[in-house]
């Protein structure tokens, strides 16, 4: 085969005869240098990298002379990731011919992947010195110009690289990252969406495009693309911190967290970083792990306004407004003092009880023309205080401001139906409880799980026939933890975090996932049948199973499992946990209903449905299972806290503890809803009144 017909191959594509044809030249014709050089390009394509280099130097022995070989060598020792030998060969193929465009472009990558951006830019331009339209040369200077920081410079080039060649997807990618840093992100972002038709799976481009997309406020679109970044594992600092934006935006603090953690592990010196974990710690009351993180910060050199009022508000969270009001004190009073850290200063300063400083520096805040939202909101909260019905004008205006975004509303809204409520404008008050409802109650949610046959099984399994063999009491020396049945507003909120504060009791408050896994054993055997026939050694195992689930808390604390349990799993319970302690958290069904409302909960009347359901269901597991019931009535603590926790300390088999009684009278509920305050709110209270559950079940 001749080398006229080996070209007519190539031209083709038809690489199979083309190699077969070259293969053949080189044994009847070792002295063919043209044939070594095609054949070895042959093999690059397909990925290999040794045989290719070999046969190059078969190509340079018979031509020292033709600067290509060195090029082509070149770009395989790139592809080795051998930089330097790729260097090297490209310089030779310049001694031999110094204005070879190809080589001087192969300088220009090196270059610009080894950060030489000046060097850089002196290769491309001797390349267009030669080829003024050459693409590459073109993309290569204007990604050196912008990694030198000289944005509008590579606009120019890579634009006019795009207008010689719209196809080129280096042009493309990089004139996204002009547009990026340009603050052009619509431009930004289409480019990225252009490269990633063609390049789909570039972590580089798909953190670019998130990071466009989420300047542009597209918070949805910007976590697709970067999440696919990180998946593809790469430890980048401004892509963990951008995608924890995006998770933090879309309501995903945990996720947030996690991303800006690693971040900060990777790039201990980013402020950027720094603060918003601090803050996400904060939010979960993390308050001692923030002021840590900052302080250490402060430590290693950061001495920002940002970073102090960032450590004033974690230091005051964390109960100590003296420190909080010292670290701000020298910022607040210059005169560079932004309108955030003023605010915290204020709100430092009278939390360690210096309102008059306070008050001036607040008036000198709302008189602009515009207060900041969280200036206005720490107004409102002083006049509520202080009983001044003024704090509902301010927050009136808080709700009304335009740009306000959903969760902002619902908790502005909030504040406002809070303060109407204290101030006995009940009507107003409903209104805007009505106008934020939005929660739905996790335990209707897993209610709902759980078909109409399961819940057939569990009144089936609790007949008398079937309990009558049911061991009453737990084999000597196992122990249970205690469980409790309730629902949001009864009471738990208050009443659970007081009993942990007794110092032989561990209150479980795991994550919901955990949780699942539990009730999961507890609901394994529903029906009269399965659970009767478990075996000793069975029930045994269940037993570990969950005992080992609780940690090694179980051997040392009384442990009190927060599982928020439907009634629907108690014969389970009572079959694995025979004579467990389970406590029944009562209340005026009328008085949660308003709590629910005060709560943001959405649907009161299915809640109240399931909820009567519930009752009627556990009136039959008190007269048929095996457990003892505590109920405990919130109304009765409220009234009498002292002999009410003290009775139910007792009953749970603990020594009373005053610090019980302290705990629970300094914890509030989330909502506001005291007991009796169904009556002003009667006609909400009696359309979802959930009724005593008297009725027997069949």
């Amino acid at each position: 085969m001749t080398m006229d017909q080996i070209q007519q191959h190539l031209q083709a594509g038809e690489l199979a005869e083309a190699e077969a044809g070259l293969r053949a030249t080189v044994l009847e014709n070792p002295e063919n240098a043209e044939a070594y050089f095609l054949l070895a390009q042959l093999c690059q394509q397909r990925g290999e990298l040794d045989e290719p280099l070999a046969l190059l130097d078969q190509a340079e022995q018979l031509e020292p002379f033709n600067p290509n070989i060195f090029h082509a060598r070149g770009v395989l020792l790139i592809n080795r990731q051998e930089f330097e030998q790729a260097e090297r060969a490209f310089r030779a193929g310049l001694d031999i011919n110094p204005a070879h465009v190809a080589s001087l472009n192969g300088l220009a990558f090196l270059d610009l992947n080894a950060g030489r951006f000046e060097a850089a830019i002196h290769a491309a331009e001797q390349v267009l010195v030669e080829e003024p339209d050459n693409v590459r040369a073109l993309s290569y200077k204007g990604t050196a110009e912008l990694e030198l920081g000289r944005t509008d410079a590579a606009i120019v080039l890579l634009q006019e690289a795009l207008r010689l060649e719209p196809g080129s997807l280096t042009a493309q990618a990089q004139l996204g990252r002009a547009f990026l840093h340009a603050g052009n992100h619509a431009f930004a972002a289409q480019c990225f969406e252009n490269v990633l038709q063609q390049s789909p799976g570039s972590a580089d481009l798909q953190e670019y495009l998130g990071r466009a997309r989420l300047a542009l406020g597209e918070t949805e679109q910007a976590l697709e693309p970067l999440r696919a970044a990180v998946e593809q594992g790469r430890a980048n600092p401004d892509l963990f911190r951008a995608t924890a934006m995006a998770e933090l935006a879309a309501g995903r603090p945990a996720e947030a967290e996690a991303l800006l953690a690693a971040a900060h592990q990777l790039a201990p010196e980013r402020e950027d970083v720094v603060l918003p974990l601090a803050g996400l710690l904060v939010s979960r009351r993390a308050n001692a792990g923030a002021v840590e993180l900052l302080q250490t910060f402060r430590q290693r050199g950061g001495d920002s306004m940002a970073l102090a009022t960032a450590l004033s508000r974690a230091q005051l969270f964390a109960g100590d407004a003296d420190a909080a009001v010292m670290t701000l004190a020298a910022y607040a009073e210059s005169e560079q003092a932004t309108e955030e850290t003023r605010l915290a200063y204020a709100q430092a300063l009278d939390a360690a009880h210096q309102s008059e400083q306070a008050d001036i520096i607040l008036a000198a805040l709302l008189k602009a023309e515009e207060p900041a939202l969280d200036t206005l909101i720490f107004h409102a909260m002083r006049l509520a205080e202080a009983g001044d019905e003024a704090a509902i004008d301010v927050l009136q205006r808080v709700v009304n401001r335009p740009g306000l975004n959903q969760q902002q509303l619902l908790n502005y809204r909030a504040l406002l139906a809070d303060c109407l409520h204290r101030a006995g404008r009940y009507e107003e008050a409903a209104g805007q409880y009505g106008a934020m409802a939005h929660r739905r109650a996790a335990i209707v949610s897993m209610l709902d799980a759980y078909d109409e046959e399961f819940k057939a099984r569990a009144v089936t399994a609790m007949d008398p026939a079937v309990t009558v063999e049911w061991p009453q009491t737990q084999p000597e020396g196992s122990t249970a933890p205690i469980f409790a049945v309730g629902w949001p507003g009864s009471g738990q909120e208050r009443l659970l975090p007081a009993l942990a504060a007794h110092s032989a009791v561990s209150l479980l408050m795991d994550d919901e996932e955990a949780q699942a896994g539990r009730r999961k054993l507890l609901a394994k055997d529903a029906g009269a049948g399965e659970l009767s026939v478990l075996s000793e050694t069975q029930l045994e195992l269940r037993r570990g199973r969950y005992l080992k689930a609780l940690g090694d808390q179980a051997d040392e604390l009384q442990v009190l499992d927060v599982l928020w349990l439907s009634a629907e799993l108690l014969p389970g319970l009572a079959r694995i946990f025979p004579g467990a302690r389970v406590l029944l958290l009562e209340r005026d069904p009328r008085d949660m209903t308003v709590a629910w409302m005060q709560g943001g909960y959405r649907d009161l009347e299915p809640m109240a449905r399931s909820y009567k359901r519930q009752l009627q269901l556990l009136q039959r597991c008190q007269e048929s299972l095996p457990l003892r019931f505590i109920p405990v009535s919130y109304e009765a603590v409220c009234a009498q806290p002292q002999p009410e926790l003290d009775r139910l300390q007792e009953a749970l088999g603990l020594v009373p503890e005053p610090a019980v009684t302290a705990r629970f009278l300094e914890i509030s509920m989330p909502s506001i809803a005291e007991p009796g305050d169904h009556e002003h709110y009667a006609p909400i209270a009696a359309e979802a009144q959930p009724g005593p559950g008297s009725e027997a079940l069949h």
